[in-house]
């Protein structure tokens, strides 16, 4: 696990290729990490090794220059497509003045930039955006200088009517309770543009019991938890999510597995509440899933298609590291993501 920290990343990759013994010695590629830092990280890294990399969920815009992260391939939209999706938006309602909230996370700092290069490109084509409203109404919670209720007090003291929201879900669901409390969504509020995509389809649910677990744990905490599963759903009805992601149901059939889509779902769902499951992720595992597909249709192309050996890995030939890649970039099917 790298816990999202570049190092980690990189020095669990090293010690793993290091320490790792099987009948050559090698390992074929890299799988991941999830996050778009410790996936730049391990890819400076494997270079060394030669080898190649499929990141599923890795989604800093960073990572598609292709010459500073060579050899990479990602199955989940880079940033700049959630970008584009939030700019249409705004300008499908023609909205001219627009917020933003993020945390301390740079990915959702990575989405507010995105965000901002995007609406300064649409001002410079003509259209009517006010970018000063937005810089005078960026904020960063980082439970210091601000925290979720004192963004939502200024928004409504603002009158900020529409706010692009780049947090995570532990810092976002008290963000949406706190905007319940002081009346502040919907019709007599603030409408919010959800940018990220690790929100999962039960979010409210977790984030009420992981706050109430911290709270009972917590002795110095005094009074009922800060957010119920109703006010945050108050507030959060009036959100546009972009960049949800969710598993694709449908009759139709996995272009590389076989598999009907929605039974894909149906067998991921039965495991993952199961009582010996850590629970679901819906928003990594359609990804992941196609990612797992991507690697084995490569291989197999590779392999049985091209005439290659799996002992031509060996760290020190270039040759397979760019074969599987363009292999993957020419790759196009129908997956559940």
């Amino acid at each position: 696990d790298s816990l999202c920290a570049n190092h980690k990343a990189a020095q669990s990759s090293l010690k793993l290729i290091w320490e790792h013994k099987s009948e050559d010695g090698y390992y074929k590629m890299q799988f991941g990490p999830l996050c778009s830092g410790p996936t730049g990280a391990v890819n400076d890294m494997i270079q060394v090794f030669n080898m190649f990399q499929v990141a599923t969920i890795s989604r800093g815009a960073f990572l598609s220059d292709g010459t500073r992260y060579p050899y990479l391939c990602r199955t989940s939209p880079s940033l700049q497509f959630v970008a584009d999706g939030i700019a249409h938006l705004v300008m499908l309602f023609g909205w001219s003045q627009v917020g933003a909230v993020q945390d301390t996370r740079s990915l959702s700092a990575s989405t507010v930039v995105e965000f901002k290069a995007r609406v300064k490109k649409a001002v410079e084509d003509g259209y009517e955006f006010d970018q000063d409203f937005l810089a005078a109404n960026h904020y960063t919670i980082d439970g210091k200088n601000f925290n979720e209720e004192d963004i939502a007090k200024t928004f409504k003291a603002k009158s900020v009517k529409v706010a692009l929201i780049a947090l995570y879900e532990d810092v976002g669901a008290p963000f949406y309770c706190q905007l319940a409390k002081h009346g502040y969504s919907g019709s007599v509020g603030m409408s919010t543009i959800l940018a990220l995509s690790w929100w999962g389809d039960s979010w409210i649910a977790e984030q009420v019991e992981e706050q109430q677990a911290n709270h009972n744990n917590d002795p110095t905490t005094v009074g009922p938890p800060a957010c119920s599963a109703q006010e945050i759903y108050t507030a959060a009805q009036y959100m546009f999510s972009m960049g949800q992601t969710a598993f694709l149901q449908s009759p139709q059939l996995h272009s590389i597995t076989g598999v009907s889509l929605q039974s894909i779902y149906d067998t991921y769902l039965s495991d993952c509440i199961a009582d010996t499951a850590e629970g679901c992720h819906f928003d990594f595992a359609a990804y992941d899933y196609d990612g797992l597909a991507l690697v084995a249709k490569a291989f197999h192309t590779w392999i049985y298609e091209d005439g290659h050996s799996l002992d031509e890995i060996d760290y020190v030939n270039v040759n397979p590291q760019k074969e599987l890649y363009e292999i993957v970039k020419g790759m196009n099917f129908l997956g559940v993501s």
